[in-house]
């Protein structure tokens, strides 16, 4: 077993059921360094940058024109005849 000594306090600590040491006197809790570095972002080239840029030219932009009056298809029309619920 490890022994850890406080970075506060100086006295031995303890270790918990969960991985981690605490200090009996001034309550201070020591957790392991991360196993597993961080992973590093993917670095984009200029190149790509640009063969995006020119994929996305040829593809052109689509800007939805065209769907105009797509909201009025759905649209409930009153009936032509009053119903009375209560004739």
């Amino acid at each position: 077993m490890q022994k850890v000594n406080c970075p506060i306090c100086s006295e031995l600590t303890v270790k918990t059921e969960f991985d981690f040491w605490r200090c009996p006197s001034c309550r201070c809790e020591i957790w392991p360094a991360d196993d597993m570095p961080e992973k590093k972002k993917p670095v984009i080239t200029d190149e790509e940058i640009k063969e995006v840029y020119k994929e996305s030219l040829r593809q052109g932009i689509r800007n939805g024109s065209g769907s105009g009056n797509r909201r009025n298809r759905n649209k409930k029309h009153p009936t032509s005849r009053y119903i009375n619920p209560f004739a």
